[in-house]
């Protein structure tokens, strides 16, 4: 179960941490006319985003989590786009040691 965890975690931020350091992949290429002539850059919204820390709640515990999450996949007309995110959290300490919570979602959405 712990293995499983982990492996979503990794596959998670992976996915996190490829929309925030890949370049937008069509840049320049399609796009809305902007004033002068220019086209536009429908990768310059492309973001993610990558958290955690460490989190102390009285009488219960401390706990570390991470989440992240960002657009995996989005079409060269800007319509289209697959977004991952996820969370890890383990209670290290106090009543909530040991205890896990973590989940995943993958979301496609398109604009009409």
């Amino acid at each position: 179960m712990a293995r499983a965890a982990l492996l979503l975690l990794a596959v998670v931020l992976a996915c996190a941490a490829s929309a925030l350091a890949s370049p937008a992949p069509f840049r320049g290429s399609v796009g809305p006319s902007q004033p002068g002539g220019g086209r536009g850059n429908p990768g310059a919204d492309r973001h993610g985003q990558v958290s955690g820390g460490i989190r102390h709640d009285k009488g219960y515990g401390n706990t570390a989590h991470v989440s992240g999450g960002g657009d995996a996949w989005r079409s060269r007309d800007g319509n289209s786009r697959v977004h991952v995110d996820g969370h890890y959290s383990k209670g290290i300490s106090g009543h909530a040691k040991g205890q896990r919570d973590y989940g995943a979602n993958v979301n496609f959405e398109h604009k009409f």
